[in-house]
């Protein structure tokens, strides 16, 4: 795995830093795991751009798509960068026209400088970045499934921080990082080759889980799901809000990580169950924690992120550095 940090001038720059990272950085290259740029403008990318990036796993031999580009809007002060992955890949098409393509996910950005942390492995990227107060961030390849290669053989997250192409300074409860999705912020393959959504706040009025909401997602990320009824198939147990909310520090001064499960709801998705976890990305107690923290873990480091703009005791989760 791979990992750096620096500043970029704009959403142009930090496009460009994701395309060169994934395809030219050395311990990628030494590694065998460095992505390939499949499709569009293989020089300085633009605004406006589109691009095909591919992954190929840990040996070389899977086929990991996703697709960004670079969004604009000078009146409405929006500077982002968009992207989503597909389970096929044509080269006659072009990259927004790729077939069984995820939902849009959205990294909110600006038009001045921002510092960036990028870490990928063959099967994966994630990304964030500072933006003034805030911190946008991604996931984008595949999770640890808890399945094997033939019952699932494509098992992608697509994860931003919005729904949309919105302002970075806007505080839409829909704006939720990967370790608790807002509606629409996360899309997952099933291994029935449909993409659904995966969120743990429902598409109104940004309150958590309702019994006439739940459907509208298809499943949910354990543990920092937050509801106030009890939705489908749940059995009734403390809330995974309970549990994460009155969680410190350990006597010694570290910190608990925890996995980040993607579960499949049968109300809104083909069955019920644990899908796997998110390689890399865990929840982190709020309690005394901040943003940028380094927490280091049997010799590993860890990133500490805050949920966008939130900086409640449970809204940080910790990106594994290596």
């Amino acid at each position: 795995m791979a990992w750096e940090t620096g500043t970029v001038a704009n959403n142009a720059a930090l496009f460009n830093k994701i395309r060169d990272f994934l395809t030219t950085n050395a311990d990628l290259l030494t590694a065998g795991e460095a992505w390939t740029q499949e499709l569009g403008n293989t020089g300085v990318l633009v605004n406006g751009d589109q691009i095909t990036l591919r992954g190929s796993g840990l040996t070389g031999t899977d086929n990991i798509y996703c697709g960004l580009e670079t969004l604009e809007d000078t009146g409405a002060e929006t500077y982002n960068i968009r992207f989503w992955g597909h389970a096929s890949f044509e080269p006659a098409d072009l990259p927004r026209e790729q077939s069984l393509r995820s939902g849009d996910q959205y990294i909110l950005c600006w038009n001045n400088p921002m510092t960036y942390w990028i870490v990928a492995n063959g099967r994966r990227w994630m990304l964030v970045v500072k933006v003034s107060t805030v911190y946008s961030s991604a996931y984008c390849g595949f999770f640890l499934p808890y399945a094997a290669p033939s019952e699932y053989p494509f098992p992608m997250i697509v994860a931003g921080i919005a729904d949309g192409n919105g302002r970075w300074s806007d505080t839409s409860y829909r704006y939720r990082f990967m370790a608790s999705p807002g509606y629409n912020t996360m899309s997952m393959y099933w291994p029935d080759n449909v993409w659904r959504r995966v969120g743990n706040y429902d598409q109104g009025g940004g309150t958590e889980y309702g019994e006439e909401s739940y459907a509208d997602l298809s499943g949910f990320i354990f543990p920092t799901r937050h509801y106030d009824s009890e939705p489908p198939d749940y059995d009734g147990s403390p809330s995974d809000e309970d549990i994460i909310n009155n969680t410190d520090p350990c006597f010694d001064g570290t910190y608990i990580l925890r996995d980040l499960i993607p579960i499949s709801s049968a109300a809104g998705g083909p069955y019920h169950g644990l899908m796997g976890a998110l390689d890399g990305a865990y929840w982190v107690p709020g309690r005394g924690n901040s943003a940028e923290n380094i927490i280091t873990i049997n010799t590993q480091d860890h990133l500490v992120v805050q949920n966008f703009f939130r900086t409640g005791f449970r809204d940080y989760m910790a990106i594994r550095l290596l």
